[in-house]
């Protein structure tokens, strides 16, 4: 995972290779079907930047709810903006599309 998150903060050409490799590392004997979410979320948790908070956040909402992934792409970047500090664009350019009552990743993230 180390590897996989400093090769993302260093915008390296091998980041997608790295980072397979430690998804496979981690979750190819897990039945956990949100594994790959658990560890970028662990990634962002543990080193609050762009890069590895943008992977978490497609990764935890890639299993799409409906057609949309913009209801939980809004809860988790208001979730790392009020717990971790971490502002991104992409909160509001998600946040705007949502109603104020919807959440889905704030449940997705009780796992």
């Amino acid at each position: 995972k180390e590897a996989c998150r400093k090769s993302l903060e260093s915008n390296s050409t091998d980041s997608i290779f790295l980072c397979e490799e430690a998804e496979a590392a981690c979750c190819d004997n897990s039945n956990d079907r949100h594994c790959k979410c658990v560890m970028y979320r662990q990634m962002c948790y543990d080193h609050v930047s762009e890069p590895s908070c943008e992977l978490a956040a497609e990764s935890c909402c890639e299993s799409a709810y409906g057609l949309s992934k913009s209801p939980c792409l809004c809860d988790f970047y208001s979730h790392a903006a009020n717990d971790l500090g971490y502002e991104s664009e992409s909160k509001a350019k998600h946040c705007d599309k949502v109603p104020a009552t919807t959440s889905t990743y704030a449940e997705q993230k009780k796992l």
